[in-house]
């Protein structure tokens, strides 16, 4: 920065600084029901099974495979699911027996799922207070009651009892009732009803239809009994415990993708993802699964514009007869597609000694981009046991878009791990059509068995994805621990956000912004500034997310958890171009803990978008927006000679990239601006200006920012660094001055005055 211009910040910073911030932000709620699932397959990679259906509905949810699993959700806290398995066994009228068929004959009918046996099915209504099992038989068979007979076996335990009427109650360990098993009831074809007996031994199950009721029935029949969670409230959801969101400006319909994973056990998560408009609404399912013999965690998106599609990345885990591993499944969904739950799923190579966990997603910014790549970056443990182990190493996997392929993964860093050293939390800024390179990575990085834990590196990749060189920002040290960096960057300038505890003198724990210039030869202009201090900050940064303001190339937001006395508060930052804070803001209404949170830029306006989770009522999904102040503006007064003008844009507060334009002056010619704390109307026809004015006041503080020539279209564009720290709020006046021979006898020319409001 020029001398000149730091004058220019000491004019501003003589008038008033502030920080503007609101309590809350207004948050659009989102539909809870959106969760719920109609029996559907879950997306399905190359080379896969195929999937058996699943269902979804508020409580509970189904696994319809070779057995019927209902697993009722009993609380996040619970170390696994506790599901009902029924396999039906076999229908008999008296002594005749008909077998269930072990060849699957199924299929679907919007919530209802239909298993054929021949002459007579199960069927499977997924209604809103608990799955509707029914029996229905086709015929009479040969004398003799009905006999429905199966295996009903859970780790949730229900009394013995003899072949009677009444339900089954499951209780888990504790002694809570968790599950019901409803008193069944069988339907004739006239609606003609009559009480079922059941009996059940702990295993067996058999419901008992009397012979003297069919006699009289009109087939077909239906028995159907209830199996209904009653631990948990019917219209509740389930904590989210992993959130992003991104968008794009391409399309003029659901320019914004929310992914989410949800707690349904300690073991076992879902992940779900929907396109919706910039308002949250219009929204569609884009992505899902809920399948119970896996988990999927740590959610992340992007998008490709290259490709026009939206990418979509979680972790996986998953046991195998090796071991416990993570994998890293990879879902594309096509920028226009209409239909609910459309597009490809691939999934990282399978390793038998080594799991793929923490991805993070970079794909490309908005504009003239036409590169279909993204880069998938992730933590490498050679492991069977799925444990982060001492010498972790990070992965980047070049993705293309285009056509929906992983490539071959490499270090992202010039060196690798060796024997020394251990690497964690991988994150990637977006690519950027303008950079000479390629991407940015940073990584946690330190040495076993050393004191403290964690300095952070970053990685500066050309175009063709080969690391020029690794900078370490934070150094490993004895007396700090890091934690969580994420990292973006518009080109060189980047921003590292991370967590920080410190030893000495005293144990601090802060939430810190890094801002610097990444070149090859190393890290210039780092600033360095704390935007949270408080106990427990730590231990709730894990989820903290970052996003760059692309339009502006000025501002960034960053959300996160901050614990509380009463709960976790999600937070939301604007930073300035040194990562100050310029405005802060509370997500979710007052006393309402935030589960997790994301931000994005808005590319298609000003501001930035956030979703987040709620432990409230509903437990549900929030959207809502980070705007810049309406009150910032440009506004014109005073009169101008000559056939320049000025073109100050938008002056939001702690944009150091604000620029003011003086356009319409003759080719190349020198130019001023002008700034001052008062406006005026003094006529300067008297040394030789004939019909100038003024515009400014020429008394109070002022200062002529450094010249500039223009371009040969006339055109001069001089930065005026709005500061972040400490905070300009206020107003200044500005007025352009240049070199025009033939306006007037002094051959000099002047614009119009604005006024600047900076907010």
């Amino acid at each position: 920065m020029s001398s000149k211009s730091i004058l220019a910040l000491g004019l501003l910073t003589a008038a008033a600084f502030g920080q503007t911030s609101e309590p809350h932000i207004p948050a659009t709620f989102l539909d809870p029901q959106l969760f719920d699932v109609p029996p559907t397959r879950p997306p399905q990679a190359a080379g896969e099974s195929r999937p058996a259906f699943h269902a979804v509905r508020g409580n509970y949810k189904v696994c319809f495979g070779a057995e019927i699993e209902f697993h009722p959700y009993l609380g996040a806290q619970r170390p696994k699911n506790l599901p009902l398995v029924w396999t039906a066994r076999a229908l008999r009228f008296g002594a005749a027996e008909q077998l269930a068929r072990t060849e699957l004959d199924e299929r679907v009918e919007g919530w209802r799922y239909v298993r054929s046996h021949g002459v007579w099915s199960e069927i499977y209504e997924v209604r809103p207070e608990g799955l509707e099992q029914s029996f229905a038989i086709e015929q009479r068979g040969a004398d003799g009651d009905l006999v429905i007979e199966g295996l009903l076996r859970s780790e949730l335990r229900a009394a013995p009892q003899e072949s009677r009427v009444g339900a089954l109650e499951f209780y888990d360990a504790s002694g809570e009732l968790a599950v019901s098993y409803g008193a069944a009831t069988a339907f004739d074809a006239m609606g003609r009803s009559c009480a079922v007996e059941t009996a059940y031994d702990g295993e067996h199950l058999a419901l008992r239809v009397p012979d003297a009721w069919l006699d009289e029935a009109q087939f077909p029949i239906l028995v159907d009994p209830l199996i209904a969670n009653v631990a948990v409230q019917q219209n509740v959801n389930l904590p989210i415990d992993s959130i992003d969101i991104a968008s794009q400006n391409e399309s003029s319909l659901r320019n914004n993708l929310i992914a989410c994973t949800r707690i349904y056990s300690a073991t076992d998560h879902d992940v779900y993802a929907f396109v919706c408009e910039e308002n949250f609404t219009q929204i569609v399912g884009a992505y899902w699964d809920t399948a119970v013999a896996y988990s999927d965690r740590d959610v992340c998106v992007t998008y490709v514009p290259g490709a026009n599609r939206w990418v979509l990345a979680h972790q996986r885990d998953f046991t195998s007869g090796f071991g416990d591993f993570s994998s890293i499944r990879l879902f594309f969904r096509d920028r226009d597609a209409a239909a609910a739950y459309a597009g490809t799923a691939i999934a990282t190579p399978i390793s038998i000694t080594a799991s793929y966990s923490a991805p993070d997603l970079g794909g490309g910014a908005m504009g003239a981009n036409t590169s279909p790549l993204a880069l998938l970056v992730c933590r490498r443990d050679s492991t069977t046991t799925r444990q982060n182990t001492a010498s972790s190493e990070i992965l980047a996997f070049p993705i293309d878009a285009a056509a929906q392929t992983l490539q071959a993964p490499f270090v992202p860093a010039t060196t690798t791990i060796g024997a020394t050293l251990d690497r964690e939390h991988p994150s990637v800024h977006a690519h950027r059509p303008w950079d000479s390179f390629g991407w940015n990575v940073c990584f946690q990085e330190s040495t076993p068995g050393t004191l403290g834990s964690g300095g952070i590196r970053v990685t500066r990749l050309d175009g063709a994805l080969q690391p020029l060189a690794t900078h370490t920002l934070v150094a490993n040290s004895a007396f700090v621990t890091t934690s969580a960096p994420k990292l973006e960057s518009d080109g060189e300038r980047c921003l590292v956000v991370y967590g920080r505890r410190t030893v000495l003198p005293t144990s601090t724990e802060r939430l810190v912004a890094t801002t610097f210039q990444l070149l090859a030869s190393g890290l210039e202009d780092v600033v360095t500034r704390t935007l949270d201090e408080r106990s427990g900050l730590l231990q709730e940064i894990e989820g903290l997310s970052l996003a760059h303001d692309d339009y502006s190339g000025a501002f960034w937001a960053v959300a996160y958890n901050a614990p509380t006395p009463s709960g976790n508060t999600g937070i939301v930052l604007r930073l300035g171009g040194t990562g100050g804070i310029v405005e802060s803001a509370v997500l979710g209404s007052n006393g309402v803990e935030v589960s997790a949170q994301a931000v994005c830029c808005s590319t298609t306006s000003r501001g930035f978008f956030v979703a987040h989770g709620a432990l409230d009522a509903q437990r549900t999904l929030y959207g809502t927006r980070l705007d810049y102040s309406s009150s910032a503006a440009a506004i014109p007064y005073g009169t101008a000679c000559g056939t320049a003008d000025l073109d100050p844009g938008t002056p939001n507060a702690g944009n150091t990239q604000f620029h003011i334009l003086i356009e319409g002056t003759p080719p190349d010619a020198p130019t001023f601006l002008l700034i001052s704390a008062a406006n005026a109307a003094l006529p300067l026809d008297g040394i030789g200006m004939a019909g100038c004015v003024a515009n400014v006041h020429l008394g109070s503080p002022l200062l002529l920012v450094q010249s500039m020539v223009a371009t040969p279209s006339g055109i001069a564009s001089h930065r005026v660094p709005l500061p972040d720290a400490p905070l300009f709020v206020g107003d200044a006046y500005v007025q352009g001055l240049y070199f025009d021979p033939f306006l007037n006898g002094l051959g000099i020319g002047a614009t119009r005055g604005f006024e600047i409001r900076v907010r």
